[in-house]
């Protein structure tokens, strides 16, 4: 990417695309949210938390590597594999969530990439706290995200 800040996009938020239209790695705010241009996985729905890899391609983050400190970022679409799009890594947004998943405790990434408080074997999502509870059908809460990642407490 060339220096500088880039002002205009060529996709919105919820655009999917089979080219690279914006660069991978591109940030993008608007207001106090941030989100960033990346290459998309297999069966990701919008709102699914998923792995940011170095590469800026995203990947599904496993539960049985939870030691490990892993980049996350908020699906706007449902970005699925060989196209691309926008993942929220900062401000007030919408967050795949179990079903019940409180606000303000304790958040853990499970095996169908959404937030929830059970801890079992699940890693340790840091950077979003949710605002309110989620008990609707939609598996959606909204959440303050502040730079996401997973990893050891």
């Amino acid at each position: 990417m060339a220096e500088g800040m880039k002002r205009v996009f060529v996709t919105g938020l919820t655009d999917v695309s089979s080219s690279d239209k914006e660069g991978v790695g591109t940030v993008r705010r608007e207001g106090d949210k941030k989100y960033i241009f990346c290459k998309g996985v297999a069966s990701t729905a919008q709102y699914d938390i998923v792995q940011i890899g170095a590469s800026y391609s995203t990947a599904v983050v496993s539960t049985t590597n939870s030691s490990l400190a892993v980049r996350v970022g908020v699906a706007q679409a449902a970005i699925v594999a060989s196209k691309y799009g926008w993942y929220q890594i900062g401000g007030l947004g919408t967050v795949a969530a179990a079903n019940s998943t409180s606000k303000n405790a304790a958040l853990y990434l499970n095996n169908s990439a959404q937030a929830t408080n059970t801890a079992s074997s699940n890693p340790v999502l840091h950077g979003i706290v949710m605002t309110g509870s989620t008990s609707n059908s939609s598996n959606t809460q909204t959440a303050f995200i502040s730079n996401p990642y997973t990893g050891p407490n």
